[in-house]
């Protein structure tokens, strides 16, 4: 069985830190992160490996104050998340549809 899991990462910048706010988003659109929620991203991600390798590089890249988490699931799990109030962000529906054609 080859699992695909789906990391999710959340995050509070101070806003005296904008600069490095700036930079921070940038760089993890810039790898793929897609954003859910204010400051709430994922990233579908092939292997644990992959994981390991971007909570380094987020550990290296975090700005100074910031208060940054991240977890994976499977996505599995990942697409039998609930929505309690109002409605797919345009990202998650674009991301569903992908799910049905690409290998990711």
């Amino acid at each position: 069985m080859n699992t695909k899991y789906v990391m999710i990462l959340f995050y509070d910048i101070p806003s005296e830190e904008s600069k490095q706010y700036q930079k921070f988003r940038k760089y993890i659109i810039s790898i793929g992160f897609v954003q859910i929620q204010e400051s709430v991203y994922f990233k579908n991600i092939k292997n644990k490996m992959n994981i390991k390798k971007i909570n380094r590089e987020l550990n290296i890249i975090a700005p100074n104050n910031s208060n940054i988490r991240s977890f994976y699931i499977s996505t599995d799990k990942f697409d039998k998340i609930n929505i309690i109030s109002g409605e797919l962000s345009l990202n998650e529906k674009i991301i569903s549809q992908k799910h049905n054609i690409l290998d990711f």
